[in-house]
């Protein structure tokens, strides 16, 4: 499976001295890290719905860019592809992997990932948390990446912008080589 510039293990550790990792939804950070474009913006329309094989809707939502906080600093509009509603008689073992679901007039902050997608755990974030993802960008613009070897560059702190998350180590490697990183196993992400 190939990766994108960084995957995230947390290490929590436990009551009785032990340490457990294992695969983690990315952290509000890292997603922003990893983001192509960060707007505080507004969907104003709704455009071309279809319904994919599971019954989900999906169209591409229109959003109206009020601020870029990351990203072309020009941008008025974007084009995001959405999921606007899901089937209601999913099985209960499929509700926690069905997309998010958003309409005409949600707004807030939009994260984009690369290829034009939202983030799967931070697509949107509220209006409120403006202050908390400007704080988590400047913390990844400060973070200290450990000399690159054989292509890839390690950092490690302590998780601080996700309440799920908050005060577990977290450890992020990061391709600089232009090599695709590719892992044996797959790894899901569930949010």
């Amino acid at each position: 499976m190939k990766i994108g510039l960084w995957h995230t293990v947390a290490i929590t550790l436990a009551l009785s001295g032990w340490a457990t990792a294992g695969p983690v939804p990315l952290p509000l950070d890292g997603e922003l890290d990893l983001a192509q474009t960060i707007v505080l913006g507004k969907i104003v329309s709704l455009k071309d719905a279809s319904t994919d094989s599971s019954g989900v809707e999906k169209a591409t939502a229109t959003i109206e860019v009020q601020e870029v906080l990351k990203g072309p600093k020009d941008a008025k509009t974007l084009d995001v592809p959405v999921a606007t509603l899901v089937p209601k008689e999913a099985p209960a073992a499929e509700i926690a992997s069905l997309p998010r679901t958003y309409k005409k007039g949600d707004e807030g902050i939009w994260v984009i990932m690369p290829g034009g997608e939202l983030s799967a755990c931070h697509g949107l974030q509220k209006a409120t948390d403006r202050k908390l993802v400007q704080d988590a960008l400047a913390d990844v613009e400060r973070r200290f990446w450990a000399t690159p070897a054989n292509g890839l560059a390690a950092w490690a702190g302590l998780s601080k912008f996700d309440s799920s998350l908050k005060g577990q180590l977290m450890f992020a490697v990061k391709n600089v080589s232009k090599v695709s990183i590719y892992l044996p196993s797959r790894i899901t992400r569930a949010c």
